[in-house]
């Protein structure tokens, strides 16, 4: 019987072998894990945020960027960070998850990150009495890359809207006319989408446009907001302000 028990425990596990084996079952070094991150494509601001999955066992993680440490011995609870003070370029990331049994790497993703140094501002009266006293706007641009010889391809839009529309005009030196513009709605609003400003900006060059916003109803309120675009992409768009109409 005694010879049973022997053979008993040293096959199936019992006893030194048992411990062993259970003190075993932690030394792993830690599991796969996936990185994503909320940048746009391009980013133009260069601040975005790195997330990743819980990698089970992992006791810290450390970020890499183009294979360069940037960030090590976050702790194991920590499964996001903050990128930001970027320029512009292209940019690898991935993280590593790590233990005293070893290392893990997560995916590696790739963010293309543009910065567009260009200084805008528009201003616009918040009110108007027809039918001599229009609102008048302002908007002021500047190129201030002084890297590119290309220039920047700049657009300004100007969106006047109300619930259940309107009959809208936009005042501008001669030399702007005819200007480019389209009708859209969205919920109870309806309205009018002008392109104040199409042209190159090279470096050092800037454009300042003084005009005036007219309608034919008294008494109503026109809301409004501001987009510029440059080289095809949303760099800004302004809260939505409005202007009393008497």
């Amino acid at each position: 019987m005694a010879g049973f028990v022997e053979a008993f425990t040293r096959r199936v596990g019992y006893g030194a072998d048992a411990f062993d084996a259970y003190n075993n079952l932690e030394n792993f070094k830690p599991r796969t894990f996936t990185l994503a991150t909320d940048a746009d494509d391009p980013d133009i601001d260069g601040i975005f945020i790195l997330n990743w999955t819980e990698s089970q066992f992992a006791d810290s993680y450390s970020i890499y960027r183009n294979n360069s440490l940037i960030v090590s011995n976050l702790l194991n609870s920590q499964t996001s960070y903050t990128i930001s003070e970027l320029n512009s370029g292209i940019y690898e990331y991935f993280v590593q998850a790590s233990n005293e049994f070893g290392n893990t790497t997560s995916n590696t993703i790739m963010v293309n990150v543009k910065i567009y140094s260009i200084a805008f501002n528009f201003e616009m009266d918040n009110s108007m009495t027809l039918p001599d006293d229009l609102a008048s706007f302002r908007i002021v641009v500047e190129n201030l890359n002084e890297s590119i010889t290309s220039g920047y391809d700049v657009k300004v839009n100007l969106s006047l809207y109300r619930e259940g529309g309107g009959v809208f005009s936009v005042i501008v030196p001669p030399v702007y006319y005819p200007l480019e513009n389209r009708s859209f709605s969205y919920g109870v609003y309806s309205g009018i989408n002008f392109t104040l400003i199409n042209d190159i900006l090279y470096s050092g060059e800037g454009l300042i446009l003084n005009g005036f916003i007219s309608c034919t109803t008294s008494d109503i309120i026109i809301r409004f907001k501001w987009t510029l675009i440059v080289d095809n992409e949303i760099i800004h768009v302004s809260e939505e302000d409005f202007i009393s109409v008497t």
